[in-house]
């Protein structure tokens, strides 16, 4: 339920950031940079949050996977680039802090597969 909920906020989030872009090329003109995929990303984390919310299987290996994913390419984007920079290295902790879900799913995998095996 938290990450429904996680994934729900991240759509408020997302989608506030490209309605406040939107307003600023309005008032502005076309010279702003343009952050129209962010619409995209807001319904995506939406629908993804329902999905959540009403504990979809599928939909909990999808969040655990995109996470994973974005914490692997952080922290191996962070350290590739630290002879450029060493601010870099502030994604760490981040990249570390999205591969939560998957140690969760992992942990539960195991503690199912163990209680399965001894009849419980």
């Amino acid at each position: 339920m938290a990450y429904g909920v996680l994934c729900i906020f991240a759509a408020t989030a997302t989608g506030y950031i490209w309605f406040l872009n939107h307003q600023a090329i309005t008032l502005h003109g076309p010279g702003m940079r343009d952050l129209n995929g962010f619409q995209f990303i807001s319904l995506f984390f939406v629908l993804l949050g329902v999905a959540l919310l009403l504990r979809w299987k599928p939909a909990l290996s999808l969040f655990v996977t995109i996470t994973a994913a974005v914490g692997i390419l952080l922290i191996i984007g962070s350290l590739l680039s630290i002879k450029e920079s060493s601010m870099a290295l502030l994604n760490i902790p981040f990249g570390a802090a999205l591969l939560v879900p998957l140690t969760l799913m992992v942990r539960h995998k195991r503690s199912s597969r163990i209680s399965l095996a001894n009849g419980h």
